[in-house]
């Protein structure tokens, strides 16, 4: 029964599905270990109804990539003339070339970039 209860809490405050889901993986684990363990489960109904439930589906949002054109167009779009717009074309550079979140990015440090042979960026994580 308090499953039952759970799964109407989730319903009624329209909890989202990821927790929803982890639950209802808890729960089957804990039906599979009394299927295992009891040699006959008082209430193995239920357990078999708890099994039978499907996992709740939600929809993942797609991570898009740029394409060659809609790159071109943002290292394009800064001002090679300003010092300002010098510096957006090498961070969107940066970006583009390396796949950095703009948090990484953001926390660059000179140290953290290797010039030379065999350039690279450094990534590390500061707490």
């Amino acid at each position: 029964m308090l499953l039952f209860q759970v799964l109407s809490l989730t319903t009624l405050r329209k909890i989202a599905a990821i927790p929803h889901e982890a639950a209802m993986s808890g729960w089957r684990q804990f039906t599979h270990f009394l299927i295992h363990c009891l040699p006959r489960p008082k209430h193995s109904a239920l357990i078999q109804r708890i099994l039978a439930m499907p996992n709740k589906r939600y929809n993942r949002t797609q991570i898009e990539v740029l394409t060659r054109p809609e790159t071109e167009a943002l290292l394009a779009a800064p001002n090679k003339d300003t010092w300002a717009g010098r510096r957006d074309k090498t961070l969107i550079l940066l970006t583009v070339q390396t796949g950095l979140r703009v948090s990484e990015l953001t926390a660059l440090r000179c140290e953290d970039i290797v010039l030379g042979s065999g350039a690279h960026v450094q990534l590390s994580e500061r707490k």
